[in-house]
C-alpha cells in the first residue's frame, strides 16, 4: 500500500512537467513517474486529483481488508434448531399458572450475546427469558442454553396458538415455529 509519496512541479523554460515520487520498499528507493507540457495551474490540479484518488484507493484498501473480514466475521455461524415446541396450558385449572417454557437450542458458535423472545403471543401473554442473554460460545445443539417463559392471560380464549421463538445476536436474527394450546384439558394433549 502506497503510505507517502511526493509531487514535484518542476518549470525548465516552457518545459513544465510533474515528478510522482512513489516510495519503493523492493528496491529502497523512489519510483519516477514524469507527466510533462503541463501548466503551473494544471500541476496543482493534477496534485489535488493525485491527492484525492490516493486517498480513495487507502480508504478502498481498508474497506476491502479489514471491512470484507470483519464483514464475515459477523456473519452468523450458528443455527436456531427448530425442536417443534408444543406447549399446553389448562385454563379452566385454577391450579395451572398458565407458563410455558421454550428452549432455545443452538448449534454452533457466536460471539456476542444471544438473546431471544417470542413473537405473535396471544393478547394479554407476559413474556421473559430465564439465563439470558446466553454469553459468547459454542454449542452442539443438544440441549437448551435458555428458556423464553410465555404466562398467557386467564381470559385467552381457547384455540391453538403459533408463535415464532426468535434468537438475535445483534446482526442476525432466526426463528422457529413454536405451539401453545389453550384448552379446558390438557389431559388427551
Amino acid at each position: 500500500m502506497v503510505r507517502d509519496f511526493a509531487i514535484q512541479g518542476v518549470s525548465h523554460g516552457k518545459d513544465r512537467y510533474v515528478t510522482i515520487l512513489l516510495p519503493n520498499s523492493h528496491h529502497h528507493s523512489a519510483l519516477r513517474r514524469e507527466y510533462s507540457g503541463m501548466t503551473n495551474k494544471s500541476i496543482q490540479q493534477f496534485g489535488v486529483v493525485v491527492g484525492r484518488f490516493s486517498r480513495v484507493v487507502a480508504c478502498l484498501f481498508l474497506l476491502i481488508s479489514f471491512g470484507g473480514a470483519t464483514a464475515a466475521g459477523k456473519r452468523a455461524s450458528w443455527q436456531l434448531i427448530n425442536d417443534r415446541q408444543k406447549n399446553c396450558v389448562n385454563v379452566a385449572n385454577q391450579n395451572d399458572d398458565l407458563i410455558s417454557y421454550y428452549g432455545v437450542w443452538v448449534k454452533g458458535s457466536w460471539r456476542s450475546n444471544l438473546n431471544a423472545g417470542l413473537d405473535g403471543a396471544p393478547a394479554g401473554s407476559v413474556i421473559w427469558g430465564d439465563y439470558l442473554p446466553v454469553p459468547p460460545g459454542s454449542s452442539d445443539g443438544i440441549g437448551s442454553l435458555a428458556y423464553v417463559v410465555l404466562q398467557i392471560a386467564p381470559d385467552t380464549p381457547l384455540g391453538r396458538y403459533t408463535m415464532n421463538l426468535w434468537v438475535d445476536d445483534g446482526t442476525t436474527r432466526e426463528t422457529v415455529p413454536v405451539m401453545i394450546l389453550v384448552t379446558d384439558d390438557c389431559g388427551g394433549y
